[in-house]
């Protein structure tokens, strides 16, 4: 049975998504030899639960896990455990997943451990959920560099375009010797075009004193 999914619950799944991309990505760097499943796990369950979402895998069919991590041989549904240890050569997948509780009214649950998470996953949350505009000040990351500028992502599923005569207080010849993939840099909107939603940046009047 194919379920026709609204605007609202799109928008709930688009979050969840990008919080348990997220999630397997803190995972996925926490790999090395010694660690056990059971401990990627809970970092995947920490990441998760910080960020205001639920694991969809844990208890699902009696579950017990929040992720399905598969070693070698084990092809899927690997259940996480304290006595398998990573060893050097291992081949590990991870498959997670997550969902957000957001009524139709607008109103976001969220579960956590403690209070200081459950601000943190609230701030985090916020910044999705908040249109962005022009003056808005973000700690964005390249993901990925143009001969004409970078291009930041702001919050899930949201890039701007830091043009390359707006990178630095100076000339900058190539984005390559200014900025790097994966580095995170301040950046400040200056324009939102109101029908293709392209945002653009700047980071010159965010840059250190030394700098400017």
């Amino acid at each position: 049975m194919i379920q026709i999914k609204n605007a609202a619950e799109l928008e709930k799944m688009r979050k969840a998504c990008a919080i348990s991309a997220a999630a397997l990505k803190a995972g996925g760097e926490a790999i090395e030899p010694g660690i056990t499943t059971a401990e990627i796990d809970k970092i995947i369950y920490d990441f998760i639960v910080r960020h205001g979402a639920r694991p969809n895998f844990l208890h699902l069919y009696g579950f017990p896990a929040t992720a399905c991590i598969s070693v070698n041989d084990t092809v899927i549904h690997g259940i996480p455990n304290k006595q398998q240890q990573i060893r050097p050569g291992d081949i590990v997948s991870i498959d997670t997943g997550c969902k957000i509780d957001i009524n139709d009214d607008g109103t976001v649950f969220i579960a956590s451990v403690d209070a200081a998470s459950a601000a943190e996953a609230k701030r985090i949350i916020d910044g999705i959920v908040k249109d962005i505009e022009v003056g808005d000040v973000y700690l964005g990351t390249v993901v990925g560099i143009k001969e004409f500028g970078a291009f930041i992502n702001l919050k899930p599923g949201t890039d701007g375009l830091l043009h390359i005569s707006r990178i630095a207080n100076k000339r900058v010849e190539k984005v390559e010797d200014v900025l790097q993939m994966g580095e995170q840099v301040l950046v400040r909107v200056i324009d939102v075009d109101p029908k293709s939603g392209k945002i653009s940046l700047t980071r010159k009047d965010l840059l250190p004193a030394d700098q400017k």
